[in-house]
Formats: C-alpha cells, sequence, structure tokens
C-alpha cells in the first residue's frame, strides 16, 4: 500500500515537467519505436543523449552545490514514458540516469521490451532498472572530504542523488515517508560520528541536510566528535545559495539550505537551553 502511495506522490511532483511541454514537441509525431531506437542510438554519446532530451522541451535544472547540477528531462508520447537525469559539474556533463518506464498494458510491455532489445535489466514485474552512466562518484564524498571512506551499497545509495532530493520526512495525507529521510533511518545501526562526517560532504544536498538534522536529533551519540561535526556543518551548509524543495504532507515549498540548516542549528540551541 505504502509503496502505491509512494508512486503517486512521486508522479505528482514531477507533473510540472510535463505540464512544461509545447505543443510542438518533437516527439509528438514519432512512433514509439522511433522514439526508444533513437535514445538507444545515444547512449554511448552521452551529449546526444542530452540534446534528444532537450528537445522534448520537458526539464528542468536543479542545483546541487559545490558546482554540481542535475537536469531532470522526460520523453512522452501517449503510452511511451522515459526520463533521464543528467549530471552536470561545472556545466560539464558528466553522468546520467535513464529511466525507461513501461506502459501497464501486458501488450504494450511486450511490444516495448522488444524495441529496447536487451538493452536494461528488467525485474520479475516488469519493471526496467535504471541504466547508469558514469555515475560512480556520485556515491564519493566532495573532494573536500579528508577522512577514510566508509562504503556499503546503502551508505552509497544514500550519499548519491537517487536516494531522492526532496526534504522533509512524509509527503500526502497519508503521511508517506519520504525516501531520503527513510533511507536515513534506515542506516540508524550504523550512524557513527565518522559515517555523519562523511554525510555531511555527500553529493546530494538533501542527504547532507537530513544529516545535519539527524545530527541535531540525536546529539548526545556524537558527543565524541561534537566540534569537528559541528564545524563541518557550518562550513557545508553556508557555501553557495543551493536551493532545497521541502515538503509538508501536501504542501512544498523553495528555501536555501543554509536558512534551513540555520533553522535546525536554532532549534537544537534552543532545545538545549531549554534542558540546562
Amino acid at each position: 500500500m505504502s509503496k502505491t502511495l509512494f508512486i503517486i506522490f512521486s508522479f505528482w511532483f514531477i507533473l510540472p515537467l510535463f505540464s512544461q511541454s509545447k505543443d510542438d514537441n518533437f516527439f509528438s509525431h514519432k512512433n514509439d519505436k522511433e522514439i526508444i531506437e533513437s535514445v538507444l542510438d545515444s547512449l554511448k554519446n552521452p551529449k546526444s543523449l542530452e540534446s534528444l532530451f532537450l528537445k522534448s522541451n520537458n526539464g528542468n535544472y536543479k542545483s546541487l552545490g559545490f558546482n554540481y547540477k542535475i537536469y531532470s528531462s522526460i520523453i512522452y508520447r501517449k503510452k511511451l514514458v522515459i526520463t533521464c537525469d543528467f549530471l552536470y559539474l561545472k556545466d560539464s556533463l558528466i553522468s546520467y540516469v535513464l529511466k525507461p518506464k513501461l506502459p501497464n498494458s501486458k501488450r504494450l510491455q511486450k511490444k516495448h521490451l522488444k524495441f529496447y532489445n536487451n538493452t536494461f535489466e528488467v525485474t520479475e514485474d516488469n519493471t526496467i532498472k535504471p541504466l547508469f552512466y558514469n555515475y560512480e562518484t556520485f556515491y564519493k564524498p566532495l573532494k573536500y572530504y579528508k577522512g577514510k571512506r566508509i562504503s556499503n551499497p546503502e551508505i552509497d545509495h544514500f550519499m548519491s542523488t537517487e536516494s531522492g532530493l526532496y526534504y522533509g520526512e512524509v509527503v500526502g495525507i497519508y503521511a508517506v515517508p519520504l525516501e531520503n529521510w527513510k533511507l536515513l533511518l534506515d542506516l540508524e545501526d550504523q550512524l557513527t560520528s565518522d559515517v555523519i562526517l562523511q554525510l555531511l560532504y555527500s553529493k546530494n544536498p538533501v542527504s547532507r541536510l537530513n544529516t545535519i538534522k539527524y545530527y541535531y536529533l540525536n546529539s548526545e551519540k556524537f558527543a565524541d566528535k561534537r566540534d569537528e561535526i559541528e564545524n563541518t556543518i557550518n562550513w557545508t551548509s553556508l557555501r553557495g545559495d543551493t536551493l532545497i524543495n521541502s515538503v509538508y504532507g501536501c504542501f512544498s515549498e523553495h528555501s536555501y539550505l543554509r536558512i534551513i540548516a540555520k533553522q535546525l542549528e536554532e532549534n537544537y540551541i534552543k532545545q538545549k537551553t531549554s534542558q540546562d
């Protein structure tokens, strides 16, 4: 049930991309086979794939901070939906994550899978797994991190953009947990002071912000490196003007990461003062 609701609300978040569509959409007069073949032909050339998705007129750029940014775009035509996240460093395209979605119709699923020609891994429930190009760097901390890297699939995923770019705890009237916050709570048993320090250097700004929030809510667990952690929070949160999309139930708003981090710090100080 919760998975279904999360999919519904995730779709609600990407609706603005669809609403940007123009009547002269490059793909509106092409059939599914032609579009899929165009995408497959561009897989080995990221710039070519980027140019193809730019023609869809559906996408937006978002700063990740520290000279990284992401461009999320969608190609769609009736029952065909293909999304792609392009990732940049100093305006140079360095990576992408391609995410085709199969239609609900079993007949069309079979047809589309034939068009994709075994290019993607497909799960038993006919979900196409994302295709990652040069994505390993987004599992790693920012270059400013000087500690020993702590790596496992769960930590790497949380630090990446694939862990979600919406800040908050729950979404919708059914209070469905937001992915990034939920993934951090799933890591709770692994959250030592050293892990917290590394997560503060995530390339995903929401991962950085949720780590700040978790630290302030549980600071007593990390007393051994309190000064280092709080100095790192100040350094990573005050650099640049990274906009964060915050979600509160059925509402969302944009605010700068440094402002949210400052509010978290002020709440933490007030709570400490009241306890003393």
